[in-house]
């Protein structure tokens, strides 16, 4: 196998290995691999299929034809080159790599990670290992602006003695430049800067044209600290977007000190169109950011889109008075009708929340209770922010039928997260009370709640089941998987006793026949979670899984070619079950 390292080669050394292996190439498995960013979809992979030639497999089919002779059709496949990428670090990957950090409570270091919106800082390893630091260190993450502070100041300092240059950068020196070349990036819209050595027809920032007086040894020292990524193709990029737009606001909040630059800095971000005060969409994220270090362009920001301050940086930094401010102004455009989709994303709804405003939040609630938008924007902001004192309002929320899914259900996981058991336990009661066309959505994030499955909870359960909205299977609810999830947690005994009601009502009619098998229209969609009860049943060899009731759970699971036993683990030998 050959392997190529994108970063290191560029086009012409690859033609000069597909040169050398010319006569190897059709038993060569080749390996190219780099940074997504320095990938090039369409010119690289053209060169690729055109320097490494593979002979076409082809699909052969016979035809016949006229005189009993046959003909041969052949299909060229597509490129024999398999593009793939390395996804971001899943929460599961996180906890198990915070274990081997040695922290001990992962599970409050992954909800301390939720609470401050920190997902994007845990991305890659490299910055996961920084915030498990911070953690370690500090003993809690920190808000936004302390993570990004801190990741700034551990990749301005070089660490690696293999990448010093012959002259050394102080760290105020790397911070003002790297502030500079993030300034630079944003007014330009340029994603690529130049390293000083370039050669001709490299495309991006020349950093030269910056940097008045710095000699290209500075500028190759200040480009190789870990605040950029290692440079392809003669350019290199900010590790992370928000960084760069954090250095960028932190640049241009200098020269707003500058009373001299403060008009031609405002109008980057504000400008008049047909009569308009209207914000420069291309530097909308630095503002989040500009707002918080000044005041006066946080007042345009509140008079024009005062939802911008949900959309990045670390609102929660702002004094009190103007955050509830804001947050009723929110509400306010709302209730209007003039909200922007910014203001229902989780992640911006988070990076606002804060205990100082559970009055604002709690009155607000009162006030817009038969606002559907309004009191899901709140729900969620109690749910995110953790605002235990606003449980009142959050179950009168989640008791009301009439309420909307959306808010019931942000109030449903209010309520588990700051409640007690017997909270939820009176939520789902008031919820089986509502009587027929009950939401499936809400019934799915109710039972999603239920940690240990009892014998009362599974009473619930058969109850409301009937009382649902019909199935519809163009609708994904997620209710299916959730009951399936509910009886692989349950005990052996609720399993056991699930059986007979669950095959119940898979044999209600009106039935849909299928070679010789029954199963109920309106129910079917039981199959999975019946299948899941039956086949913990078989594993743990007890004795209801040979009732006639579990038998005939079995017989109806592969209708329509539904293959149960693949989805949940039956043994093989089921599969050849008469009906499938």
């Amino acid at each position: 196998m050959t392997r190529i390292d994108a970063m290191w080669l560029a086009a012409d050394l690859i033609r000069k290995v597909a040169a050398r292996i010319s006569k190897a190439k059709q038993r060569t498995h080749l390996l190219v691999t780099g940074r997504a960013a320095a990938w090039r979809p369409k010119s690289d992979l053209d060169l690729c299929n055109s320097l490494f030639p593979v002979a076409n497999e082809v699909t052969v089919g016979r035809e016949d034809v006229e005189g009993g002779q046959t003909t041969e059709r052949a299909t060229p496949d597509k490129s024999p080159f398999k593009i793939v990428t390395l996804q971001d670090l899943s929460a599961g990957q996180i906890e198990t790599f915070a274990s081997a950090k040695g922290i001990a409570d992962t599970k409050k270091f992954l909800g301390d990670i939720d609470r401050a919106d920190a997902w994007s800082f845990t991305a890659r390893p490299q910055d996961l290992i920084e915030v498990a630091e911070y953690w370690q260190d500090k003993g809690r993450i920190g808000s936004r602006l302390e993570l990004m502070q801190n990741s700034v100041k551990r990749r301005i300092q070089e660490t690696s003695q293999e990448r010093i240059e012959a002259r050394a950068l102080s760290e105020d020196q790397a911070l003002k430049g790297a502030q500079i070349i993030a300034g630079a990036l944003m007014l330009t819209q340029v994603q690529n800067i130049r390293v000083p050595d370039a050669g001709k027809g490299v495309q991006g920032l020349d950093v030269r044209d910056l940097f008045k007086g710095w000699q290209p040894a500075d500028l190759g020292a200040l480009l190789q600290r870990p605040l950029f990524d290692q440079d392809i193709y003669s350019t290199v990029r900010f590790h992370h977007r928000s960084v760069k737009e954090y250095l960028a606001a932190q640049w241009l909040l200098k020269l707003l000190g500058q009373e001299v630059s403060r008009r031609k800095v405002e109008e980057l971000f504000f400008r008049d169109q047909y009569g308009l005060e209207v914000v420069v969409p291309s530097l909308r994220p630095l503002l989040p950011w500009m707002a918080m270090g000044d005041s006066r362009i946080l007042e345009k920001v509140r008079r024009l889109a005062p939802e911008i301050v949900f959309e990045g940086g670390d609102p929660v930094q702002l004094p009190v008075d103007v955050r509830r401010e804001i947050l009723e102004q929110v509400c306010k455009q709302l209730a209007s009708g003039a909200s922007r989709r910014s203001m229902a994303d989780f992640a911006a709804i988070q990076r606002f929340a804060a205990p100082d405003l559970i009055d604002t939040v709690r009155r607000l609630a009162r006030k817009h209770a038969d606002n559907d938008d309004i009191a899901s924007f709140l729900m969620r902001m109690v749910w995110q922010g953790r605002l235990a004192e606003a449980l009142p309002e959050v179950m009168s929320v989640a008791r009301s039928p009439t309420a909307g899914q959306y808010a019931r259900i942000a109030a449903f996981r209010a309520v588990a997260e700051l409640g007690t058991p017997q909270d939820m336990t009176s939520i789902r009661e008031a919820f089986a009370k509502e009587g027929g066309q009950m939401n499936r959505k809400c019934m799915a994030d109710l039972v999603s709640h239920i940690a240990r499955p009892d014998a009362q909870t599974l009473a619930w359960l058969l109850r409301c089941i009937p009382l649902l909205v019909e199935y519809d299977q163009y609708e994904g609810t997620g209710l299916s998987e959730q009951l399936s999830e509910f009886f692989e947690r349950a005990d052996i005994a609720v399993v056991a006793s699930a059986i007979v009601p669950l095959q119940a009502l898979l044999a209600k009619q009106p039935v849909l026949e299928r070679t010789h098998c029954g199963i109920s229209k309106r129910y079917q969609w039981l199959r999975q979670c019946a299948g899941v009860a039956v086949r913990r049943l078989i594993n743990a060899r007890d004795a209801a899984a040979l009732k006639r009731s579990a038998l005939s759970v079995l017989h109806v699971l592969p209708i329509d070619g539904y293959a149960m036993h693949e989805l949940n683990g039956f043994p093989a030998s089921l599969a050849t079950h008469p009906c499938g």
